[in-house]
């Protein structure tokens, strides 16, 4: 792949999952230690959560008016001061507050990314783009909890936060000095031809081809809130030490970073749907089968089940991605990544709320719920995507023909 917007947008990706990476292993121990309860330790990343579900939409609107560039300047520059802030923070509610604001500073990252990406590539090469950029963030999410967790075991909890915010620092001068808004990339997609010169509006695109996506979204995200939250006190309460926390994240990103870009690019050739379905299933049933570890059988169960769970996700997510790329008008690409993105953060934000509970219950249930769910979405917008994705080698979404002159949408009218 030589587009080089599509690497430099993938090398951020990495470096600022590198130091948010690093952090993740020791966050939620470090807040124990503080003193938080086990509700307290939930919203810590709940709030993070739930300012992205706030701001991203406005926030992937002001990247459609103002540039992408000026967004990820702005979310990086609170991304870099942030991690300092958090080791000034002696009450579990003062780092909840710094969390809130840590997540507002990625809200106006991660639309304008993933927007820019889209404007650098035409829409037939969007899976595989996606699928690099993919694999760009999870090489991060491989080496920052790796180094993260050795860093904590030999130098304390606060080592990780000092090199999470010297990685944001690196990531904001790539942008700064790399990165530059460009014009939309020229495509033969229908849609995109439709959608007219008006920043389009919600109203005018939303319909079953964007709830399909909209549904991914929560098959995609509603594991993401037990992860921040439980992942690292699971292990911890199973015996297992910092360093064996990340190297489970190891286990889980190799598959995508090897997978992701050749998934990406079947997902182009042969359809979106077969990869949504079958991969997103199997991840689901990942997560189900984490029910079953405990202390005597986990090392391995649970470094083997992460490698299949990211097996499946490498074929997945660029799959999803590109159908949702597919049926984006391009003066919207912004607008629409902010609600998709915020939709699977308010399921992710309900999942880190509830999921601390269901595991004082019991530590199997909140994987057994999760993989349930899961499975319903996935199985259930993947069975939307087969109806509207676009046909295999062509630059449109499967949809009636419609005149030139009609309004913009993503729907078909009902």
């Amino acid at each position: 792949f030589t587009n080089l917007n599509v690497l430099l947008i993938a090398i951020v990706g990495f470096v600022d999952l590198t130091g948010t990476g690093l952090i993740f292993p020791v966050r939620a121990l470090y807040a124990r230690q503080m003193g938080a309860n086990m509700f307290e330790i939930g919203m810590i990343a709940a709030s993070f959560l739930l300012a992205e579900f706030i701001f991203q939409i406005p926030f992937g609107v002001a990247s459609d008016k103002f540039g992408r560039r000026r967004m990820m300047l702005i979310g990086m520059t609170v991304r870099m001061i942030m991690p300092i802030l958090y080791l000034f923070a002696a009450d579990p509610w003062v780092f909840i507050a710094f969390r809130f604001i840590d997540g507002i500073g990625a809200s106006a990252i991660i639309p304008a990314a993933r927007a820019y990406l889209m404007d650098s590539t035409p829409e037939e090469k969007r899976g595989e783009a996606f699928g690099i950029f993919s694999m760009g963030t999870s090489a991060g999410m491989l080496l920052g909890p790796a180094i993260g967790g050795f860093v904590a075991q030999w130098w304390g909890y606060n080592a990780p936060y000092a090199f999470g915010a010297a990685m944001a620092a690196i990531a904001l001068l790539i942008i700064y000095l790399r990165i530059f808004d460009r014009k939309h990339v020229t495509s033969t997609s229908k849609n995109e031809q439709r959608a007219g010169g008006k920043l389009a509006t919600f109203r005018r695109y939303f319909g079953w081809p964007l709830v399909g996506a909209l549904i991914l979204a929560v098959g995609l995200n509603f594991a993401f809130g037990l992860m921040v939250t439980l992942w690292s006190i699971w292990l911890a309460d199973m015996g297992a030490r910092t360093d064996y926390i990340g190297l489970t994240f190891i286990s889980f990103t190799i598959p995508i970073i090897l997978l992701s870009g050749w998934g990406g690019q079947l997902s182009d050739r042969l359809g979106r749907w077969q990869f949504i379905i079958f991969g997103g299933v199997l991840f689901a049933l990942m997560h189900g089968a984490y029910a079953l570890a405990n202390p005597g059988n986990y090392f391995w169960l649970v470094l083997g089940f992460g490698a299949i769970e990211g097996l499946a996700f490498a074929f997945a997510q660029p799959a999803i991605d590109g159908y949702l790329a597919d049926i984006i008008p391009a003066n919207a690409r912004g607008q629409v990544q902010g609600i998709y993105n915020s939709i699977g953060l308010a399921v992710a934000f309900l999942s880190a709320t509830f999921m601390a509970t269901l595991y004082g219950y019991n530590r199997a249930l909140p994987f057994i719920v999760i993989s349930v769910v899961e499975i319903v979405c996935f199985i259930g917008g993947g069975l939307i995507v087969v109806r509207y994705q676009r046909k295999p080698g062509l630059s449109q979404p499967q949809d009636e023909p419609q005149p030139q002159d009609a309004p913009a949408t993503l729907a078909l009218a009902e």
